[in-house]
C-alpha cells in the first residue's frame, strides 16, 4: 500500500508543479504614437480571460513586463489594444522555456513581432491572411454573390495549410494551424449569412458545404481552447430537436470539453426557444430523460422549472420582504386586487426614469381596485432609502435584498413590470412600463 501511495505521488507532483510554474514575459514596443497607451495581457490558451488573474502587463522602461502561467503546450494569447483597436495573437514558446521576450515590430499598432520560430512566423502571417479575407467580408458581404461569398469562405483551410507546409509545422503549432483555419471559416460564416441575409439575399449553402466534418477536424482538447468552438460544432449537428442533436453529438464527438461545451449550448437554445406555457409538463419530462441519459448537471433542469412562474395563470410566488422601517412583509396583503410590480434598484438609470410615470399612474387610478408595487433588489437598504427620498416615493415600496423574488420569477434584467389578477395568479410576465400609454389603457381596461 505504501508503494502504491508513492507512485501515485510521484505522479500527481509533475501536475502539481505545472499549475503553479510562470513563465515570465517582456514585450517592447516602438516609440511610435499608437503604442502611447496601450494595453498588453498575455492569456494561456484554453484559459478564459480573468481580470483578476490576467493583469496587464507593466511598462518600465519601454518595455512591458509580467508574468503569465504556464501552458504545458506552449500555447499563449496575447490581445494589444489602444482606445482604437485590438489585436490578439496566439504565440508558440517551445517546450522548458520560462522566458519569452520579444518585440512588436509595426509602427502602427500590431501583433507583428520579431520572434523566430517558424511557428510564430506562420502564425503571424495566417492572422493577416485571415484578418484580409475577413474584413472583405464584413465590407461587402451584402453585395457579393453567393459564389464570390463561398470563394471567400474557402480560402481559410487551403491558407492556413499552406502556410503550415511553408514553416514546416509539426505536432501543437501544426494542430493548432488546422484548428484555426476551420474555426475562421465557421466563424465568418457566421457573419457573412446574417449579412447577406440582412441584404435579402440568405447564402444558399450550408456551413457542412465548406469545411470539413466537426467530429473529424475538432473532435480534440485543443479545439476547445477557441471560444466559438462549441457554438460550431453544435451547428454543426445534424437533427431538428434537442434529442436528435445530443445523440449525434454524443455519438460523434469524444472530447469532454466538446461534448459539454456544444451540449451547453444546445441546452441553452432549447430553454430559451420552449413554449412553457402548452408544453410545460411533456418539456419537464423530456429534459428528465436527457438529463439521466446525458448526466447533465441539474441546473438545466432547474432552470426549466424556474420558469413555470413566468407563464399565465403561474401563482405569486412565496417570498418575505421588508419595508423602509425594517417589517417583513408578504404580497398576500393584496389579495383581491390587481397586483402591478415594478422590480427597480437604486443604481439603475432605466429604472429611475420610471418613477416618476409610475406615480402619475397610481395617481390616475387611485380609486382603482390596483396595488402598485415597487420592489428594490438593491443588496444594501441604505442606497434604497437614499433614492426614495430623492424621489419622493410613496406607496408600497419593499426591499428583497436576497433577490428571492427576482430569482424565482426568472428575472434577468430590470427594470421589469409584471401583472397579476386578484386571485394571485400571473396575467403578464413582461407588463409594458408606466411611460407606455398602453400601460394606462390596459388596466383601466380591467375595472
Amino acid at each position: 500500500m505504501k508503494n502504491i501511495f508513492v507512485y501515485a505521488l510521484m505522479l500527481l507532483l509533475p501536475a502539481m508543479a505545472a499549475r503553479g510554474e510562470k513563465v515570465q514575459v517582456s514585450v517592447k514596443v516602438p516609440a511610435t504614437p499608437a503604442y502611447k497607451e496601450v494595453t498588453i495581457v498575455a492569456i494561456p490558451a484554453g484559459k478564459n480571460y480573468d481580470p483578476n488573474v490576467n493583469t496587464p502587463l507593466k511598462l518600465r522602461n519601454g518595455v512591458y513586463t509580467g508574468s503569465v502561467e504556464a501552458n504545458k503546450e506552449g500555447i499563449y494569447n496575447f490581445s494589444v489594444s489602444n482606445r482604437e483597436m485590438q489585436y490578439t495573437l496566439p504565440i508558440y514558446l517551445p517546450a522548458g522555456s520560462k522566458v519569452l521576450s520579444f518585440r512588436l515590430t509595426s509602427p502602427t499598432l500590431s501583433t507583428r513581432n520579431n520572434l523566430p520560430q517558424p511557428a510564430n512566423k506562420a502564425f503571424s502571417a495566417f492572422q493577416q491572411k485571415m484578418s484580409e479575407i475577413a474584413q472583405y467580408l464584413g465590407i461587402n458581404a451584402q453585395q457579393l454573390s453567393n459564389d464570390d461569398i463561398r470563394r471567400q469562405l474557402e480560402r481559410y483551410v487551403p491558407v492556413a495549410d499552406s502556410i503550415s507546409k511553408v514553416y514546416k509545422l509539426k505536432g501543437v503549432p501544426a494542430q493548432y494551424m488546422k484548428l484555426w483555419g476551420w474555426t475562421s471559416t465557421c466563424d465568418s460564416f457566421n457573419t457573412a449569412s446574417y449579412l447577406a441575409g440582412r441584404a435579402g439575399h440568405p447564402l444558399s449553402f450550408s456551413l457542412a458545404d465548406i469545411v470539413p466534418d466537426a467530429s473529424k477536424a475538432v473532435d480534440t482538447p485543443m479545439a476547445a481552447w477557441f471560444y466559438s468552438t462549441p457554438l460550431n460544432v453544435a451547428a454543426s449537428l445534424k437533427g431538428n430537436t434537442v434529442e436528435e442533436q445530443l445523440e449525434n453529438l454524443y455519438a460523434n464527438f469524444r472530447t469532454p470539453a466538446i461534448r459539454e461545451g456544444a451540449s451547453r449550448v444546445i441546452m441553452d437554445r432549447f430553454l430559451g426557444r420552449f413554449d412553457y406555457v402548452k408544453e410545460f409538463e411533456t418539456g419537464e419530462k423530456r429534459l428528465e430523460a436527457l438529463t439521466e441519459k446525458y448526466q447533465l448537471p441539474d441546473s438545466y433542469l432547474k432552470t426549466f422549472r424556474s420558469r413555470v412562474a413566468t407563464m399565465p395563470g403561474a401563482p405569486l410566488p412565496q417570498v418575505t420582504l421588508k419595508d423602509a422601517d425594517g417589517n417583513e412583509v408578504s404580497l398576500d396583503r393584496f389579495a383581491g386586487k390587481y397586483i402591478y410590480i415594478d422590480l427597480w434598484a437604486s443604481w439603475c438609470g432605466p429604472c429611475v426614469k420610471e418613477v416618476p410615470h409610475l406615480q402619475k399612474l397610481e395617481e390616475e387610478l387611485k380609486d382603482a381596485p390596483i396595488a402598485f408595487v415597487s420592489i428594490s433588489t438593491d443588496t444594501d437598504t441604505k442606497p434604497w432609502k437614499a433614492k426614495m427620498e430623492a424621489l419622493k416615493m410613496h406607496g408600497n415600496q419593499y426591499i428583497d435584498t436576497a433577490g428571492e423574488l427576482a430569482d424565482k420569477l426568472n428575472v434577468r434584467g430590470i427594470p421589469h413590470f409584471l401583472l397579476y389578477g386578484p386571485d394571485g395568479k400571473l396575467i403578464k410576465y413582461s407588463m409594458t412600463r408606466p411611460s407606455d400609454p398602453q400601460t394606462a389603457e390596459f388596466l383601466k381596461s380591467l375595472n
